[in-house]
């Protein structure tokens, strides 16, 4: 049987059990198992690199992030889709016509415009709080997503 070269794991119900912060000692220890035999383990979330927990004791190789828009191995990038500033301009206007509170997030930066309860429970399920900045209306280029009450808005080409 050929053994695998890279194995890829999401966060949320795969390396962490829901509500959980650290890993469990089984799969801390099945991680550094891999690692041990040479087989290169990553990230694959949804979530910004910025809600990326680190694991003690464990070093990934690769992490793709925002569901695969933004790829990065260190501080190298690898892969970088951003939205378009058309796509971004129109959920933002759409946002203000519904007087709903939005969040951008770009691969260094989650910033918000204002806060409900349902933007801040979509945080909280990273274990971020809102963030919110008076410079919201000048971020607007390489936009991975942007987070809307409950609804979350990517785009991945």
């Amino acid at each position: 049987m050929n053994r695998p070269a890279i194995i890829f794991f999401d966060i949320d119900g795969t390396l962490l059990d829901f509500g959980k912060k650290d890993l469990s000692p089984k799969t801390r220890e099945a991680l550094l198992k891999l690692r041990a035999n040479g087989i290169r383990i990553c990230i694959a979330t949804g979530r910004s690199p910025l809600a990326v927990p680190k694991f003690e004791g464990v070093e990934f190789d690769a992490y793709l992030t925002y569901n695969g828009c933004y790829c990065y191995e260190g501080s190298k990038t690898i892969y970088s889709n951003p939205m378009s500033l058309e796509d971004v301009q129109t959920i933002i206007q759409n946002a203000a016509s519904m007087e709903r509170a939005l969040s951008v997030a770009t691969k260094d930066r989650l910033i918000s415009n204002g806060t409900d309860p349902d933007l801040e429970e979509y945080y909280a399920f990273g274990n971020q709080k809102v963030t919110i900045s008076d410079e919201f209306d000048e971020v607007s280029v390489n936009i991975s997503q942007l987070h809307n009450w409950a609804n979350l808005f990517i785009v991945s080409y």
